[in-house]
């Protein structure tokens, strides 16, 4: 039997406080957030997601990061800065950066794994907008760069070259740690 309408009613003496979470203070939401954001992993692995739709279904599936765009930007933010992120081609990089935005100014350590065949002359635009995009990561302290494939002779010319000669230079002036190993056994 279900009771009446009369008792359901909420009686003024029973006022709960109610709360925001964004009104919660910072230390706690990032307790939260610890607790919430993949806290068994320390490392992120991001792969075949070239469009920026793809990353719903997948590193951002949480229900968090579809909150608020206040809740998400905080939630990018502490994902970028307490994980490692193993990303798995600059296509797919390129479009993690613009998923993320500038949470990537959090980021602390990145592995890029780079298959050789994708370094061409053709894909110059999307090195560029990879490296243009790894300048905003200013809290970056580690870059690893691990080329998939065969190992390919590292003469002072050509696109090999001049891609790891510009990962190389992302340590310039800053206190990156940059690692760069290529071949089929490292």
């Amino acid at each position: 039997m279900l009771p009446e309408m009369e008792s359901l009613t909420t009686d003024p003496q029973d006022s709960r406080t109610h709360f925001r979470f964004v009104e919660l203070p910072g230390e706690i939401r990032n307790q939260i957030y610890l607790y919430a954001i993949y806290p068994e992993l320390s490392t992120v692995i991001v792969c075949n997601c070239e469009k920026p739709e793809h990353f719903g279904s997948r590193i951002l599936r949480l229900p968090l990061f579809r909150i608020s765009r206040q809740i998400r930007a905080e939630s990018l933010s502490f994902l970028c800065a307490t994980k490692t992120f193993k990303i798995l081609g600059i296509v797919t990089a390129n479009a993690f950066f613009q998923v993320i935005g500038t949470a990537i100014g959090k980021m602390k350590s990145m592995t890029l794994l780079q298959p050789l065949s994708e370094i061409t002359p053709s894909c110059k635009e999307r090195t560029d907008r990879f490296f243009s995009s790894m300048t905003d990561a200013k809290a970056l302290k580690e870059f690893r760069l691990e080329g998939l494939g065969n190992w390919v002779p590292l003469c002072n010319e050509g696109e090999y070259y001049t891609f790891v000669r510009r990962v190389r230079s992302l340590g310039q002036g800053k206190d990156i740690e940059i690692h760069v190993r290529f071949g089929k056994y490292g």
